[in-house]
């Protein structure tokens, strides 16, 4: 990773890495957390990329899993 003027330079792999599992249909937070970026770089990388229904399906299930274990905790 190189420091530039306007902050850091990834090499391409990583961002290789963040499309490859923006197409296996993670969620640009979870790819910045897997990658240790920032979600709007992670969005900027990974723009043109579409995710299918199913994707996006798994992704609303992981998010509703999220919340309510969160609820689960907040009512104990």
């Amino acid at each position: 990773m190189l420091k530039a003027r306007n902050g850091v330079r990834y090499p391409a792999s990583v961002k290789e890495r963040a499309g490859l599992l923006r197409t296996e249909g993670m969620t640009h937070r979870e790819i910045a957390r897997e990658l240790g970026t920032g979600t709007s770089t992670v969005y900027v990388w990974t723009k043109g990329i579409h995710i299918t229904s199913a994707q996006k399906q798994a992704i609303d299930a992981r998010k509703n899993k999220h919340r309510m274990s969160k609820f689960e905790k907040n009512l104990a």
